[in-house]
């Protein structure tokens, strides 16, 4: 990212535009490694000084400020770039559907791993519950699962991954609508106070 970082920093630069450029940056790294920059929402991403960055919701961000006609030329230009080289979609669905299975099979060992950890199975994680990869890829499952519970919903979650998700509801580990369950039962979230696991890459 240091090479990466000579073609855009200057001594006059604000704050906003060098954190932009360093997310940026930190998602071509990740296309050159993945051959993708489609990130999915929950990634984190570990910089060399030890600062962990949500690439994957920044890249969100982007997308939606992309969609309102929000962007600065400069930036549109760059995440365009990427668009025209096939590493990036706007569509957030698109980019789902181009997700590595590989990355997605990993996240639902360890949403499964954690239902293991309870007496009751509970699958049902916290949004700001985080695991690292077998990549050594720090990553919010929480987020993810709340990417696959909007998956779902909408209808574009794929019929084998809904599949899997499914057996997990039906075995009484998982909830769909996991804000509904809380309403009906009267329960408060107390799963968001568990805390925060991010194990740091080596």
């Amino acid at each position: 990212m240091a090479n990466l970082k000579n073609g855009w920093y200057t001594n006059t630069m604000s704050k906003y535009n060098f954190i932009w450029n360093e997310n940026f940056d930190a998602m071509v790294c990740y296309g050159k490694k993945y051959g993708t920059c489609n990130v999915t929402r929950s990634s984190r991403c570990q910089l060399s000084d030890g600062r962990v960055i949500k690439l994957g919701i920044w890249l969100n961000t982007q997308r939606t400020n992309g969609n309102r006609k929000q962007l600065t030329n400069e930036r549109l230009h760059k995440l365009q770039c990427l668009v025209d080289s096939n590493l990036l979609d706007w569509n957030l669905v698109t980019a789902e559907v181009k997700t590595d299975n590989k990355r997605w099979n990993d996240m639902y060992n360890k949403l499964v791993n954690f239902g293991e950890q309870h007496s009751d199975g509970n699958c049902n994680v916290p949004q700001s519950y985080c695991v690292t990869l077998s990549d050594n890829t720090p990553c919010s499952l929480g987020y993810w699962l709340s990417d696959q519970r909007k998956f779902y919903r909408k209808g574009t979650l794929y019929e084998s991954r809904k599949q899997r998700l499914q057996k997990l509801v039906n075995e009484g580990k998982l909830k769909w609508n996991m804000k509904a369950w809380l309403n009906i039962h009267g329960v408060q979230a107390t799963l968001i106070s568990l805390p925060v696991i991010l194990t740091k890459s080596a």
